[in-house]
């Protein structure tokens, strides 16, 4: 399936699936008696999770930022290439394009508690047209600073009426046969006309250790959430849509390192489960979210060894971010957890570990 059908029709199925489900609003749940439960064999691994979590954020990295030698065959692409992008990819958009993922990474970073920004290569940061010039990568020493490297592979302006158009045929077809109204006719047919362009990015951003250890990917193709109608493709909302992707990655990266999760307060019976992190580590809604505790058990040893244990995880359910009307703030975000309200069947309780299923 093409990636502007599973765009078109994953907002249809999310509206779907609220109103097939049947699902208790959030607005009307309460706490009840149940939900001062709490997960008293997690809680010690939580808590040393929180102290490890705190150590580290004593420490920020020195990082620099560049874009990757890949990211030359983006900007040195023939422009008449212009492949299925409703758009014509010049070199001076290219430029522009690039340089927005710069300066979107860059002020991202700037704010994290994690990196202290040492340098970046700015040359990308400049006035529109402006030539780049190619800086071959320098080795790094074990004990220099971290590289964050990023490189737009590809990026596609779509025109969302391809897949509306055979829905509104369908449409006039069958309202042609019931006999409807020529004006009712008029309006499906005018659904043809309009346009809405939306934009694919395909990003990579990397981040590399001194000693050349890979500590973090994301290589994925993101589409810009926001469909706007027009006579054509703007490249204004190619640039957003490269924006919004270098957020999605660094989302990533929060999720990855961020603090751990765990559910701190449940309502409705657990019903509903608050995450003990929000938006400013870049949950959001729709995401799905797997519970689970810690599980302690005795590994094997060799006589006269000391025993030894290790953890691991023990997988409880899943839930969906913001579901049923659940809020989703900047420091904490509920979960609806489906059938976890059940007479003999909670699992989820405050304590509880959380993770985000990527």
């Amino acid at each position: 399936m093409k990636i502007q059908n599973k765009f078109l029709l994953g907002a249809a199925s999310l509206a779907l699936m609220g109103m097939l489900s049947g699902c208790v609003s959030f607005s009307d749940c309460a706490a009840m008696p149940g939900d001062a439960d709490t997960d008293k064999g997690n809680m010690p691994f939580v808590a040393q999770a929180r102290k490890d979590y705190e150590a580290r954020k004593q420490f920020k990295r020195k990082v620099v930022i560049k874009m990757s030698e890949k990211g030359y065959r983006f900007l040195t692409v023939d422009p008449r290439r212009r492949g299925s992008s409703r758009i014509f990819l010049t070199d001076g958009l290219r430029r522009d394009l690039m340089a927005t993922a710069d300066s979107t990474l860059t002020n991202i970073v700037s704010t994290m508690q994690d990196f202290e920004l040492v340098n970046s290569e700015s040359s990308l940061r400049t006035t529109p047209g402006a030539t780049i010039t190619r800086v071959p990568a320098a080795p790094q020493a074990p004990s220099g600073p971290y590289l964050l490297t990023f490189n737009i592979n590809d990026v596609e302006m779509s025109d969302a009426n391809d897949a509306i158009r055979g829905v509104t045929n369908i449409a006039d077809i069958a309202m042609s046969a019931s006999g409807a109204s020529r004006n009712s006719r008029r309006a499906v047919q005018r659904a043809n006309e309009i346009h809405w362009y939306y934009a694919n990015v395909s990003l990579e951003v990397t981040l590399t250790a001194p000693n050349g250890k890979n500590v973090f990917n994301f290589a994925e193709t993101v589409v810009y959430p926001e469909m706007l109608p027009g006579n054509r493709p703007s490249e204004s909302t190619l640039k957003q849509a490269v924006a919004h992707a270098v957020r999605e990655a660094m989302k990533q990266y929060v999720i990855a390192f961020g603090p751990p999760l765990y559910v701190d307060q449940t309502v409705g019976d657990g019903l509903f489960a608050r995450l003990s992190a929000g938006s400013e580590y870049g949950i959001s809604k729709g995401q799905r979210v797997r519970f689970f505790r810690w599980v302690s058990r005795q590994v094997p040893t060799l006589p006269g060894e000391p025993e030894k244990y290790e953890a691991s995880k023990q997988i409880i359910r899943e839930g969906v971010v913001g579901y049923c009307g659940a809020p989703v703030d900047r420091d904490h975000a509920w979960v609806y957890v489906d059938g976890n309200n059940e007479p003999g069947k909670k699992s989820v309780f405050t304590w509880t570990s959380a993770e985000i299923v990527k």
